[in-house]
């Protein structure tokens, strides 16, 4: 199936980037958590989760509503180009309501967000800004199926940021402010270069025609914005309520295993959508809903099988892992990176899940789900935060993201079909578990190198379980392998 092999082929570009990321961030991630305090560093977390907020505010859902619209456009050059313009200028507007909103709110009547400072406060709105362009430009390549440009853009922007913050941080006494300006400053140089090249181009449009597709973009983005806020809000809201309850240096220690629990996700569940959305609203497009409910009904299970095995290298290596990335003093951290690993891998399944939200344009009621899924991951922080601390925060995200999966698969099958083979998941489970039992007998005095045995020894005992159990997969593997190779003969995927 070609459009299968598209897919995986722009995920292994997708995972590739993301890997080198990955690398760069673990480059810095040692750096920061030994130069700043635990409590700088849950501080730094702060900032960043009140970033990543009102980042979800200011894109307001447009750089999913170009990629929805692109499709329909992509043979007049002219009214794409009016389509990128008005992206453009819908996120400034966006952002700059949102900013005013939060200024005035926050920084007039509150003070500080988490006990941060003023200029750390306001800071946080330009922040917003480059990450909400960022994700627009990104999008942009995606429309246009320029899928290693948009990786290698993605790649040069963390770069850029880890860069210029680590130079700062080495030569300013106030190292916390001064990663955030050095990051910030070079994150808008790249984005200046990306944005002019395309108004050099002629490829950013802005004139009298531009309103109509700023409302149609508008009308699309708008319910996201609620859902992308809401979505992101159960993943960042935790740091507030553990700060309120526990301190920054609790925020400090969840912040460790979370952002190692989330490089994890980067690399398996985050490249798969970035590179499905464009492939599967094509299919759409072309060869209707049957032909779309096969091809997720192919990753969905694929996802499941790597679900399971990344959950089970969090259980086998979060001590080792937290030591050598983080340092003894954030050792804390290793108890809730695996149980808000399961979260985030539990959450990647809701974009399959809900594809049909986004096909049918019914992004109303996945925000509406997405909203009740951020109160119920407030309430029940307020319950277990205080009882277990930051593995309650963990148990959480858990119990958060099953929840919102289970409604919208349930929801979403009204919409469009995404078959979930049961006895193939129970299959990774025990194979999961089993490696996990295996891989801790083993016991070494170097975390570097009772990382590594844990791991191959787990993983070996995984892939070999689930190859043998799993039919569909390895006639999917071996025809795909054939294929590479240059054979004729092909397998289905189901």
């Amino acid at each position: 199936m070609s459009v299968v092999r598209k897919a995986f082929g722009h995920t292994l570009i997708f995972a590739a980037f993301r890997g080198v990321a990955l690398a760069m961030s673990l480059i810095s991630f040692p750096i920061l958590t030994r130069q700043l305090s635990t409590a700088d560093y849950g501080s730094l977390a702060i900032i960043n989760a009140s970033m990543t907020l009102l980042a979800a505010a200011a894109k307001c859902g447009l750089g999913m509503a170009m990629l929805r619209q692109y499709p329909l456009l992509v043979s007049d050059a002219q009214k794409t180009r009016t389509l990128v313009g008005a992206a453009f200028l819908s996120t400034l507007i966006v952002w700059a309501v949102v900013a005013a909103v939060y200024l005035l709110v926050v920084a007039r009547f509150v003070g500080s967000v988490g006990g941060l400072s003023v200029l750390l406060t306001s800071l946080v709105t330009v922040m917003a800004a480059s990450s909400a362009l960022s994700d627009l430009f990104s999008a942009l390549l995606r429309a246009r199926d320029q899928v290693l440009k948009s990786s290698v853009f993605g790649a040069v922007v963390t770069a850029c940021s880890i860069a210029a913050g680590l130079t700062c941080v080495f030569i300013f006494e106030q190292k916390l402010l001064a990663f955030c300006l050095g990051s910030l400053v070079a994150e808008l140089v790249v984005l200046g270069i990306a944005w002019g090249s395309q108004t050099v181009r002629g490829e950013l449009k802005v004139g009298p025609d531009t309103m109509p597709f700023v409302r149609t973009l508008l009308a699309f983005g708008m319910p996201l914005v609620m859902f992308e806020f809401a979505s992101i809000a159960i993943g960042q809201i935790d740091r507030f309520q553990i700060a309120h309850y526990e301190g920054l240096e609790a925020v400090g220690y969840y912040s460790v295993g979370y952002n190692i629990a989330n490089y994890a996700q980067s690399l398996t569940v985050w490249p798969m959508w970035m590179a499905l959305y464009p492939i599967y609203t094509r299919l759409w497009e072309t060869e209707g809903s049957a032909a779309v409910s096969n091809f997720l009904s192919s990753c969905i299970n694929a996802l499941m099988a790597v679900a399971c095995g990344i959950v089970m290298l969090t259980v086998l290596g979060s001590q080792d892992a937290v030591a050598i990335l983080a340092s003894d003093k954030f050792a804390p951290a290793a108890a809730v990176l695996p149980v808000v690993c399961a979260g985030l891998m539990v959450n990647g399944m809701t974009h399959l899940f809900g594809a049909g939200f986004y096909l049918k344009r019914r992004t109303g009621l996945l925000a509406a789900i997405a909203a009740t899924g951020a109160l119920l991951k407030v309430a029940v922080n307020v319950v277990l935060i205080p009882l277990w601390g930051i593995m309650g925060a963990a148990v959480s995200t858990v119990i958060t993201y099953l929840a919102i999966t289970v409604v919208v698969a349930w929801l979403g099958r009204s919409m469009l079909v995404v078959r979930w083979s049961v006895p193939r998941t129970l299959i990774y489970v025990a194979a999961a578990a089993l490696g996990v039992w295996v891989g801790m007998r083993i016991h070494l005095e170097s975390p570097w190198l009772q990382l590594i045995a844990r791991g191959v020894v787990g993983a070996s005992v995984y892939c070999g379980i689930v190859l043998a159990g799993d039919a569909q997969l390895r006639r999917f593997l071996w025809s795909f392998v054939r294929r590479q190779l240059g054979a004729s003969a092909q397998a289905p995927i189901s």
